[in-house]
């Protein structure tokens, strides 16, 4: 079923312009995230094993059935983009994921949704606090507690 929901939700993108081409990056990130944070984690994903599996399918469908699509898209206008909006927006969610998952100590995930956020949004105060609190939390070297020094 997911294989199938994974191919339907390509179609979609494509159908409507967007670049699927990023999914079995990000399907690879989440992968890697739930397998760093643990059980706990992995059972808010449910079965994250196949997640490989998966990726190696959309990109198959990518290369194979999929790329008259992607080609002819690329040759016009090419794919819809996001606006500027956009980018602050996701930033804005990702800091505030990175917040909660920081409150509930699943630390890798909040690392990395706040590192996500700080890299659009650097003049953001609840980011870097959460970043400084985070690195300070989570930090064993010199290294690490002048990295929550600058970030507070």
């Amino acid at each position: 079923m997911q294989l199938e929901s994974d191919q339907f939700a390509t179609q979609v993108l494509l159908e409507h312009g967007f670049d699927a081409r990023e999914a079995p990056t990000l399907m690879a990130k989440v992968g890697d995230i739930v397998r760093r944070s643990g059980a706990a984690v992995d059972m808010v994903f449910g079965y994250s094993a196949d997640l490989p599996g998966r990726s190696a399918k959309v990109k198959d469908l990518l290369g194979g059935p999929y790329q008259p699509v992607v080609a002819r898209i690329l040759s016009g206008d090419g794919f819809r983009m996001s606006s500027p909006r956009y980018s602050l927006l996701m930033a804005e969610l990702k800091r505030d994921n990175g917040l909660l998952a920081l409150d509930r100590e699943l630390f890798v995930i909040a690392r990395a949704n706040l590192e996500e956020a700080a890299s659009v949004r650097t003049d953001d105060p609840l980011t870097m606090y959460g970043l400084g609190v985070l690195y300070r939390t989570i930090g064993r070297t010199d290294e690490d507690v002048a990295r929550a020094s600058r970030a507070w």
